[in-house]
């Protein structure tokens, strides 16, 4: 079956679909509806999908899933955009179509955005919904994709935008929750650490204080595996090789940071050059062995420091200034 031909099939089976909604809207007056009459539409709609679905090889899966949700954009019935999206609750409900292909043919899809509330609203309770039924690790890219969606919202947006704002960070709260075991929280913090780090513009203030909350919660983890006062903390230099290697001291030779365990939150202090601690270092007497062991020199080796070329400059004028 060719692309063009998955294609055409799908759109057979939505204009199927709508058909009959179109006609029982047009006869409304005269149709009475049953809730098994009701049930046998969504049966029967549910069966054309599903038979369309059945002949689509596994490689063309997500054609033919782009093709249907592409089909629901073009939709304007609030009601027909709901039906089309129970069926593909259906086909995860009974096993037809993993949950995790369709989670990403709705995040992926260029037309999302919070401007087409609808849709926009309609995907993200859609896949509240069937998420349970996503690994850990299709959690963790459902993750750092819906917070790359909600990047584009505007910290001002009036507030008649709530309402779809608060669809995503429901979701969002619902895999972050520790007691849902969708993704482990150690992986959720560092998703969220990489898409929202501290340098960047966060996400609109309502999924901020949620990410916050989370990512704080970490904070006596990080306390745990810190040294406590470890930025004051100053070595005698000199007269003990322990102290010279020991990992206390020890700093990136790039950016004279401390090197800290897992993306924690951390104490701002930590995460800064210490340059106080190596101008410290450098201004005792017999430093050299202590300064290359906390930089992890050679020091049978010319290496050049971007960062030394700022520290010792300002070694000098200290100097300069004490003598005079």
């Amino acid at each position: 079956m060719s692309q063009k031909t998955i294609e055409d099939t799908i759109i057979d089976v939505v204009r199927d679909i709508l058909h009959g909604e179109a006609i029982e809207a047009a006869l409304c007056s005269v149709i009475l509806h049953t809730e098994e009459s009701l049930q046998w539409k969504k049966e029967h709609c549910f069966n054309s999908l599903k038979t369309a679905l059945a002949n689509v090889p596994q490689e063309s899966l997500d054609t033919a899933l782009k093709c249907y949700i592409t089909q629901i954009y073009n939709v304007q019935n609030a009601s027909r955009v709901e039906l089309l999206l129970d069926l593909l609750e259906g086909l995860v409900e009974y096993n037809v179509v993993p949950a995790k292909p369709i989670c990403d043919a709705l995040l992926d899809h260029e037309l999302l955005s919070y401007n087409a509330s609808l849709m926009w609203t309609k995907t993200f309770q859609l896949m509240r919904k069937i998420i349970g039924g996503v690994d850990y690790k299709g959690c963790r890219d459902l993750l750092r994709g819906i917070l790359e969606k909600c990047q584009g919202i505007k910290e001002d947006e009036n507030v008649s935008v709530m309402p779809d704002i608060d669809t995503p960070v429901n979701l969002v709260a619902h895999i972050l929750d520790r007691n849902v075991c969708l993704l482990p929280a150690y992986l959720a913090v560092n998703e969220i650490n990489k898409v929202c780090p501290e340098d960047r513009k966060w996400p609109h203030w309502k999924m901020g204080n949620i990410l916050a909350d989370f990512v704080h919660s970490f904070r006596p983890a990080a306390q745990m595996v810190t040294v406590s006062g470890r930025t004051h903390l100053l070595p005698v230099v000199g007269y003990s090789i322990a102290i010279s290697t020991s990992n206390v001291w020890r700093l990136s030779s790039s950016c004279l940071k401390f090197p800290l365990n897992g993306p924690l939150p951390y104490d701002k202090e930590l995460s800064e050059p210490q340059t106080g601690l190596l101008r410290y270092v450098l201004e005792q007497p017999y430093s050299r062995d202590m300064v290359c062991n906390m930089l992890g020199l050679n020091k049978q080796e010319n290496q050049v420091l971007k960062k030394m070329s700022f520290v010792l400059p300002a070694l000098g004028f200290s100097a300069i200034r004490k003598n005079q």
